[in-house]
């Protein structure tokens, strides 16, 4: 906790920005290469970017944390 209040909230915003930059860069990428044309195609590729990056991520953790 005393570790946390000396950071800076501006380093973590800084990284929260480039990080959802990296993300959309990828999500770009993926709907290009998907060849996604509509909304309904993107769409789909966003849910199984996320079920596979995502989703799956969060599982193991909240297994190992012992969450449902």
């Amino acid at each position: 906790m005393e570790m946390a209040s000396k950071m800076s909230p501006w380093k973590a915003y800084g990284l929260t920005f480039v990080a959802y930059v990296a993300l959309a860069w990828v999500l770009v990428h993926a709907l290009a290469y998907a060849k996604a044309r509509s909304a309904q195609e993107g769409a789909v590729v966003g849910f199984w970017n996320w079920f596979g990056f995502v989703a799956t991520v969060m599982g193991i953790t909240n297994r190992y944390q012992m969450q449902p």
